[in-house]
């Protein structure tokens, strides 16, 4: 497969105190990272682990390990719909991710 990372990261250390009696060292750090998966080479769609109302997936297009929730099924008033057994029917769910 192939991913893409992008990112910068900047590392800034100064001495404001320096004296024969007291230093003060201080640094500051910032950085940033985007991941994507480009492509699975054909091979497959998607890798996932799953647990009810989120999922772990590697998809093409995504970044790597992204997680996806589940969006219930509700009425007009918002309610969570149920299904006989008092649960909520996962069938009726649509899937997104937070790309």
């Amino acid at each position: 497969g192939e991913i893409s990372n992008t990112g910068i990261e900047i590392l800034l250390t100064a001495s404001p105190i320096f004296s024969r009696n007291l230093t003060w060292d201080a640094t500051l750090g910032f950085s940033t990272n985007k991941n994507r998966l480009v492509s699975f080479n054909g091979v497959r769609d998607e890798i996932r682990w799953s647990v009810f109302a989120s999922t772990q997936r590697h998809r093409e297009g995504f970044p790597m390990g992204a997680f996806w929730a589940h969006d219930v099924a509700r009425d007009a008033n918002g309610n969570v719909l149920l299904n006989s057994s008092g649960g909520v029917d996962v069938r009726t769910a649509k899937e997104s991710s937070g790309k």
